[in-house]
């Protein structure tokens, strides 16, 4: 997973990206490795880590499936108070996004699990290309504007 900038850069223009907000002292164990999870375990008296849907191969399937290769963890911690305020986000909350960082779809508590994100999901390709259309469209009727100041004297 990369971090919120490395996923907005890598996306821009041309990806939809996933965000997923997280309480901080998980960030390395969500889609980490084997050995995150235990240094995990070994910090907390033997405590497994949460599982979420990073540890979901049916929700990582259908991710890949339609196209959402790009996915970052953003931490519930001061400087990205104003990221989940954006997006109206709690830790354990996926948000899809286009490539200009839009909210294409939101899911939290009882909606961030599999069954939901699975389901909501399937053909978001087809709506993300439409959606694309539609932002390209948005694009070639804005006019540009001139100043009065520009042109020759």
């Amino acid at each position: 997973m990369k971090s919120l900038d490395s996923a907005k850069a890598t996306a821009i223009g041309k990806e939809a990206f996933v965000l997923y907000f997280c309480a901080s002292e998980h960030v390395d164990v969500i889609g980490g490795t084997s050995k995150a999870r235990e240094d995990f375990k070994l910090a907390n008296g033997g405590k497994n880590p949460p599982n979420t849907i990073w540890d979901n191969s049916a929700v990582l399937d259908v991710l890949k499936k339609e196209g959402i290769t790009i996915y970052a963890k953003v931490p519930a911690i001061k400087e990205n108070a104003e990221v989940f305020k954006k997006y109206g986000a709690v830790p354990g909350t996926l948000v899809v996004c286009g490539p200009n960082g839009e909210k294409l779809q939101i899911f939290t508590g009882e909606r961030c699990k599999q069954g939901v994100i699975t389901g909501d999901l399937k053909g978001f390709r087809e709506r993300f290309d439409a959606w694309q259309k539609q932002q390209e469209s948005k694009k070639s009727q804005e006019k540009p504007t001139v100043s009065p100041s520009s042109g020759s004297k």
